[in-house]
């Protein structure tokens, strides 16, 4: 038996995400198996297998404002909580903002202190090095989730980090493919 999920939304909006923002549980296949046998009259064996893939539930949270790049990738939706926080402090007086972030946070926190003008320093400490240092690397232990698909392509986090020299950016015991961090926080250094 092979069953498909269906988008399912959340009864409540998100309105730190835009006025209809809903949590969504994105499209899946998984594949069911049951079997059972009779050994004898009174005797059967019954097997039952769930999700034979191990097909993950992944769930979403946007609506009609959320970028792109925060649809469909978990790096893209984290950026994005950011910058909505950074947006939040600015709108409350907070006019120059220093964005501090450890191991995993590091990346999303690095793709919205490009992103924002109003960042004006960084500190990352046990920041990923490079993309091309996890894609050269026969282990790694970066979760999958911390990854966008192509981006070396495009750029490597060294070419971020450039841009974020003029931001002030400091790296503290910068992490390999083997070193996956932790967490991010966001400070504000000016009162309102």
């Amino acid at each position: 038996m092979a069953g498909r999920n269906f988008r399912t939304s959340s009864p409540h909006a998100i309105p730190t995400l835009g006025p209809d923002a809903r949590a969504y549980d994105d499209r899946r296949l998984t594949l069911d198996l049951n079997g059972e046998v009779q050994i004898r009259k009174t005797i059967f064996f019954y097997v039952n297998a769930q999700n034979v893939f191990n097909v993950p539930s992944v769930n979403l949270r946007y609506g009609s404002t959320t970028p792109a790049y925060a649809k469909q990738f978990l790096v893209g939706q984290k950026t994005f909580d950011l910058l909505r926080v950074i947006d939040w402090l600015k709108d409350n007086g907070h006019t120059e903002v220093h964005v501090i972030a450890k191991g995993w946070g590091a990346i999303p926190a690095t793709f919205a202190a490009l992103l924002s003008d109003t960042v004006v320093q960084v500190t990352l400490k046990q920041a990923l090095k490079s993309y091309s240092d996890v894609a050269e690397s026969e282990d790694y232990t970066w979760p999958l989730s911390t990854f966008l698909p192509g981006v070396l392509k495009k750029f490597d986090l060294p070419d971020c980090y450039r841009e974020l020299a003029a931001k002030n950016l400091r790296q503290i015991a910068p992490a390999g493919a083997r070193d996956g961090g932790l967490s991010a926080t966001v400070e504000s250094s000016d009162s309102p």
